[in-house]
């Protein structure tokens, strides 16, 4: 029986310092999760793509096309924050790769990928927007105590992209994450918008998070998935959904559901 849980936020080391799964591994690691679809979300780049797709397809696992992107802040004095991107088809795609591209053309400054907010509504077309949890915008204005601006971000953002705008929650064991969820989960309700769980993934395994190598010394500490992680205890995160969440209004599926509209959301459609 397929797992109930579908990665939709995993960095490969295409990602290069923020993440060290290596494709080939990923695959069969998933094959023995029994885990039908998965997401790579690379930052900034999408380098992995004909790689993942190839290995993902040969083994019967439906591979999702997407992104992690830097965007900026309405206030220029303000931190940036992250989006995570989805394409739903090769319209979604096309957009993606051009967004990107526009990111390295335009977007440089002092080294990093920035992105503007109205670049991404230009893009939306055949896209799936994840609002990064703790990391995005609407996270940050949770957690820094202001819902009202969450809640006028996210409205925003539900124009931009009609039922396709997920608020997204991780449990993950690292600070503000309950605090974020519980936040989210409100936000969601009064909106009627939708929640999806991620892990957001850098490791395959638990002993790869250790910075043995140069490449991962400044990479996050971040979950890793194996199957001998899926018995989640306090102080691990698993592979599969969290042991428990709280409980939502009918209006915005429960989060330790991934929606059904995600895991079939590739460019392989």
């Amino acid at each position: 029986m397929p797992a109930s849980f579908v990665h939709l936020r995993l960095h490969t080391e295409y990602s290069l310092v923020d993440g060290l799964v290596r494709i080939k591994p990923l695959v069969k690691t998933l094959v023995g999760m029994n885990m039908p679809a998965v997401a790579v979300t690379d930052q900034n780049n999408m380098c992995s793509l004909v790689k993942f797709y190839k290995n993902a397809m040969g083994a019967g696992i439906k591979p999702i096309c997407g992104v992690d992107l830097w965007l900026s802040n309405k206030d220029p004095d303000n931190a940036l924050s992250r989006i995570s991107l989805l394409a739903m088809n090769g319209v979604g795609y096309r957009n993606l790769t051009e967004l990107i591209s526009r990111g390295f053309i335009d977007g440089q400054r002092n080294g990093a990928i920035i992105i503007e907010r109205e670049w991404v509504a230009e893009a939306s077309e055949g896209v799936i927007m994840l609002s990064a949890a703790k990391e995005g915008e609407i996270g940050l204005a949770l957690l820094g105590g202001n819902p009202h601006e969450a809640e006028v971000l996210a409205r925003e953002w539900m124009q931009v992209f009609p039922d396709r705008f997920y608020l997204e929650v991780q449990r993950t064991n690292r600070p503000n994450d309950e605090e974020h969820l519980h936040a989210a989960v409100a936000l969601a309700d009064k909106l009627g918008a939708p929640l999806v769980a991620t892990n957001d993934v850098r490791f395959i395994k638990k002993e790869d998070s250790k910075p043995t190598k140069p490449a991962c010394a400044s990479a996050r500490a971040a979950p890793w998935m194996t199957r001998a992680a899926r018995k989640t205890t306090a102080k691990s995160s698993t592979s599969k959904a969290p042991r428990k969440w709280p409980s939502c209004s009918a209006t915005c599926p429960r989060p330790w559901k991934t929606p059904s509209k995600l895991p079939s959301v590739a460019i392989s459609k």
